[in-house]
């Protein structure tokens, strides 16, 4: 089974979105067939299936439609332009970073945690990470550096943000079909959410992606990348030295079979594992230009 075929077949049954979005499948159909507001992939038995940002855009059709917009004037409509309409017709503000910074602040979790998911719910989980959470966990780390904000703060965002991330997470259709991208944080790297908002990513690209929590020992890694028949392994790093990094690397690739694909992610300060050959990234675009480029390698399981 080919690449294409195997995400497929991973993909979300109609009576899964049915309950995930509460759209009738009748609706569903003539969205698709009389609107062509969007086309699932189809198995080769002619069975539909749906992927992550299908069920993204038939969200927020449904959440339009609800607030009193025709289906007809939204079906051509790209998701940007309807996240814009959504944000102005259900009459809540798009709320800036320094207002979430604001909440958290002054410890008001509950405003907080509501902020970060509406914006969750309005981008969509990947878009949400980078243009949201990472920069506001960014941001706090700085004024706590700069002595701004207390260490109370900075971990009291972290765990909401983390919160939000593990819900994306298990919401994503199961691809057992699929061998799987194990993501993780090498031991001594405690610092998870990139990682996290990583598997998010992969996730939304059909990938089957594994978080499988930080600070992992390189043996731990190479027997769960074994035992799960991984083809890729992928490691975020932000605070570990260059030195602890290319060791960890080493010790790693000594312990993964031959054709398990190692690849590093982080903020970009990585000058001894960077080069034009590198397995790092300091993007989530750049890091998915180098799954995909490995991405033949990922066969059904």
């Amino acid at each position: 089974m080919n690449k294409k075929a195997a995400i497929v077949q991973a993909g979300y049954s109609m009576a899964a979105v049915v309950q995930m979005t509460g759209i009738t499948d009748h609706s569903l159909r003539a969205w698709e067939r009389r609107y062509a507001a969007i086309t699932p992939d189809r198995t080769p038995g002619g069975t539909r299936k749906y992927r992550e940002f299908h069920v993204v855009r038939l969200r927020l059709l449904s959440q339009l439609v609800q607030n009193g917009h025709k289906i007809g004037d939204l079906a051509a409509l790209p998701d940007t332009q309807l996240r814009r309409l959504l944000g102005t017709a259900d009459c809540t503000p798009a709320y800036s970073h320094e207002q979430i910074l604001a909440a958290f602040a002054n410890y008001n979790t509950h405003v907080a945690r509501s902020r970060l998911t509406y914006q969750c719910h309005l981008l969509g989980p990947s878009q949400f990470a980078e243009t949201v959470a990472l920069p506001v966990l960014k941001e706090t780390g700085d004024r706590w550096s700069n002595g701004t904000l207390s260490i109370a703060v900075e971990h009291l965002t972290t765990v909401t943000i983390r919160s939000i991330f593990e819900l994306a997470l298990r919401s994503y259709a199961s691809r057992e079909k699929l061998r799987p991208i194990l993501v993780t944080t090498p031991a001594g790297e405690l610092h998870e959410i990139g990682a996290m908002a990583a598997t998010i990513f992969l996730c939304e690209q059909g990938y089957n992606a594994i978080y499988l929590g930080p600070n992992m020992p390189a043996e731990s890694t190479a027997a769960a990348a074994i035992a799960t028949h991984a083809w890729a392994v992928i490691l975020g790093v932000i605070c570990l030295s260059d030195a602890d990094v290319l060791r960890y690397i080493h010790t790693l690739k000594s312990q993964l079979p031959a054709q398990v694909h190692l690849l590093c992610g982080g903020p970009g300060k990585y000058s001894e594992i960077q080069g034009e050959n590198s397995p790092f990234r300091a993007t989530f675009d750049g890091l998915l230009a180098l799954v995909e480029e490995h991405a033949p390698g990922m066969v059904s399981a």
